[in-house]
Parts: C-alpha cells; sequence; structure tokens
C-alpha cells in the first residue's frame, strides 16, 4: 500500500542530504546545523514518544497495576510526580530503561555461554580519512566539525568493515562471539568498544603469541616509516604527569590511565591474568607537545588494523 505521508525521521534524512538539485544553505550552516540536528533529533523521539503514549498497545505492559496513589506508594513510588497512568517505555525504543536492560541481558549470557572474553578492542573515528576529506572538499570551507552527518557516516561505514575483518574474515582467528558498543566523545568523534570471544583453538595463551598481534613500542623509524608515523599520531598517551600536570587524564596528581608505563625486556602475565606488553628501553622516542615520550607512553596496538584503518585502534 503506498504511503501518503513520510515520517519525521525520513523527512530528516532527505532535508541533510548534500545534492546538487537543491540549496546547500542548510549544510553550509555550521554551528547552525548542528542546532538544526538536534531540534531534528528532538522532534524526531518526540514522535516516537507520541505513538507509545497514544497509538502503543500499552495493556501488553500491564500500565494499569501504576494507577493510581494507592497502587503507586505500594510499589515504593513515593514521589508526587510518579503519581498517576504511567506510559511504559518498550524494548525497542533506544535508550529506554527496557532497551539498556535487554541488552545488559544479552551480553550476561553471552558472558556465560562464552567464558570470559579474549580482546578488548577500542576503534575511534579519524577525522582525516580520505573518504571525509573528499566529501568536506565538496563545499570549500567547510570543517570536520561542521559535518557531523558525514563523521558518522563514515564512521558507520568504517566500523561494518572493521567487524567484518574480525568476526568474517577471522583476522585474530576463528571468532565465537562478538559485541561492541558506539560511544562519542564530548566534542562529537564517535569510537566503538569492542569484545571479541576466539574459538579454544585459536586463543593467544602464551607470551610469544600475544607479541604476534599486540605491540606496545615505537616502530623503527628507518624500517617503516609509514607505521612510524601512524603509531606517533594516533598512539601515543600524553604528555601527561610532570610535564603535562594539567592532562585531561590528570586526577590528584596520577594519570587515571596509568601512563607512562614501566619498561619490560618482554611480555609476562601478571597475576589478575592481564598482559603486561614488552617496553624496551630502546631510545626510540617521538615528540608530541614539545616533549619527548618513549616506549613507556605507547598504546597497545596491532600493526596490521593500524596500518589498514589509520586510526586509533588500541588492542588489548
Amino acid at each position: 500500500m503506498k504511503r501518503e505521508f513520510v515520517t519525521r525521521r525520513e523527512y530528516y534524512c532527505y532535508m541533510l542530504q548534500q545534492m546538487s538539485s537543491k540549496s546547500q544553505l542548510l549544510i553550509r550552516g555550521g554551528r547552525l546545523l548542528q542546532q538544526y540536528i538536534i531540534d531534528a533529533f528532538t522532534s524526531i523521539e518526540d514522535e516516537r514518544l507520541c505513538y507509545i503514549r497514544f497509538k502503543y498497545q500499552q495493556e501488553h505492559y500491564r500500565s494499569k497495576i501504576y494507577k493510581g496513589v494507592q497502587d503507586a506508594f505500594l510499589h515504593g513510588d513515593i514521589s508526587a510526580n510518579t503519581v498517576g497512568k504511567r506510559n511504559i517505555l518498550p524494548a525497542s525504543f533506544t535508550g529506554s530503561p527496557r532497551y539498556m536492560i535487554q541488552h545488559y541481558h544479552d551480553a550476561m549470557a553471552i558472558c556465560r555461554a562464552l567464558g570470559n572474553p579474549d580482546l578488548f578492542i577500542t576503534f575511534t573515528c579519524n577525522t582525516q580519512w580520505k573518504e571525509i576529506c573528499d566529501a568536506l572538499n565538496l563545499i570549500p570551507g567547510q570543517r570536520a566539525e561542521d559535518r557531523p552527518d558525514i563523521i558518522f557516516r563514515v564512521f558507520h561505514t568504517k566500523l561494518i568493515e572493521f567487524m567484518k575483518d574480525i568476526k568474517q574474515e577471522n583476522y585474530f582467528g576463528r571468532a565465537i562471539g562478538g559485541i561492541h558498543t558506539v560511544e562519542f566523545q564530548k566534542r562529537g568523534l564517535p569510537h566503538v568498544h569492542i569484545i571479541v570471544w576466539l574459538h579454544p583453538d585459536d586463543k593467544y595463551s602464551t607470551t610469544d603469541d600475544i607479541d604476534e598481534i599486540i605491540c606496545a613500542e615505537i616502530p623503527d623509524k628507518q624500517l617503516d616509516l609509514i607505521l612510524y608515523n601512524i603509531v606517533s599520531a594516533f598512539m601515543i598517551h600524553g604528555p601527561c604527569g610532570i610535564a603535562n600536570p594539567k592532562a585531561p587524564c590528570m586526577r590528584n596528581q596520577r594519570c587515571t590511565k596509568h601512563f607512562p608505563k614501566k619498561y619490560s625486556s618482554e611480555t609476562v602475565i601478571a597475576d589478575d591474568g592481564f598482559a603486561l606488553y614488552r617496553r624496551r628501553d630502546d631510545d626510540r622516542t617521538v615528540v608530541k607537545g614539545r616533549v619527548k615520550l618513549d616506549n613507556q607512553s605507547v598504546v597497545p596496538y596491532n600493526k596490521g588494523l593500524l596500518l589498514k584503518y589509520q586510526a586509533h585502534v588500541n588492542v588489548e
């Protein structure tokens, strides 16, 4: 059946498209575009909430038990603003309590079935990706922070390919399970946290196995200049500590990420089961913020993934 109307979400998706056949005034708005996107999101959420409130079958969630002062008191709702008819948000509503609880239970069920995870990976968006730069260059003068729509579309595409490499292409071995969640930094850059379970025959149980997939050292500039530049740009923490006591990671005069790390001639497994990666004192340094940093400030990474995606890819 052909529809006569479009939803608010469909309408705003059309408005945010960059097309040569219509005016580009909206997407040239900079911070005004961000305000427009916020207002659009609020409008879309309002439409979804109204649908749940007036058209969704609230009886399915037994919302009648929340009616009345006495029922509210018996359920522990002693605040006046909770008295009256209550509308229950289903698990299909993103961000609702039922949505969060359902995903939490799904994650815990995977952990119960597969045991402790094997890899923890953090993948962060890079605003200098070629796809982002090419899209921004279509309108002269635009910056990455002016187009959050482009930033996330490109990151979402990269994330799909990233997960395909791990789960289907078996980059680290046969993956029997995986969970990921996308978060946003205060300045808008998205990043994803990924947990991976590997097949028992493909686990990295020895320190030599760990060294094959995880490195926490600065590459040799003479032998691999490309990898050296990527590590220098994305995988160096700091400067913090005495060199920069006002760094965002500093709390009570200590780095919350526990940098700089201690030197170690080889990878060892600590008593708590976590790996302490090899960080040799080999005099290789990176200058960041006019401060020389060595292997003590390197965030653990995988060489292959770092070269392919050219972004912050922390592998633990």
